[in-house]
């Protein structure tokens, strides 16, 4: 996953270089002319994937799935240097089936995260949001509830709209949905 701000570019991906899927992140500060090490910000038995991320100033914003609890859930980490110094992580999600492929977008402080999850027996879409830069986090919120499976969502969002696509199985023959919202994910 990469973002650029300015000319600031942001990546972060899976690696297994140490023998355990772990997620690295790495920038440039000159429009990728140049690039810093590489940088290990997950560190733990389980597999972390499906990474997405956001950045704003200095604020970069991370999240992954990991199944680290023996279940993939959904954590965020964040940095508030431009990614030279990490903080710890947060798990968000804490759910009784699999929460996985996450994405994540950001407006100033706004920071919003979609994934599919299939705890309620169906892989549905969840949406959670932050106001406060990933300080804290809103509860869970279902936006999907469909007969077929809902997978794969990206969330995008400008002002107050926020766009959310997905693919879905619901008609037997997997197809992109889209769900607004334009009030900050108060109603959808």
């Amino acid at each position: 996953a990469i973002v650029a701000v300015g000319e600031n570019i942001h990546v972060v991906w899976k690696d297994n270089r140490d023998g355990n899927d772990e997620i690295y992140y790495k920038h440039s500060t000159n429009s990728g002319l140049s690039w810093e090490n590489d940088f290990r910000i997950s560190n733990n038995p389980g597999v972390s994937t499906n990474t997405s991320i956001a950045a704003n100033g200095l604020s970069i914003h991370v999240v992954c799935s990991d199944n680290r609890d023996g279940n993939y859930e959904i954590y965020y980490k964040r940095s508030t240097d431009g990614g030279y110094v990490w903080g710890t992580e947060t798990r968000l999600t804490n759910s009784t089936g699999t929460s996985d492929y996450p994405s994540m977008a950001l407006v100033g402080t706004e920071l919003r995260i979609v994934w599919q999850d299939s705890r309620d027996g169906n892989v549905e879409i969840y949406y959670k949001s932050s106001t406060n830069n990933g300080t804290s986090w809103e509860a869970d919120v279902r936006i999907t509830n469909a007969a077929g499976s809902s997978e794969t969502p990206s969330i995008a969002m400008l002002g107050t709209t926020i766009h959310v696509a997905w693919m879905e199985s619901r008609d037997a023959n997997r197809e992109i949905y889209y769900k607004q919202s334009t009030n900050y994910g108060i109603n959808w």
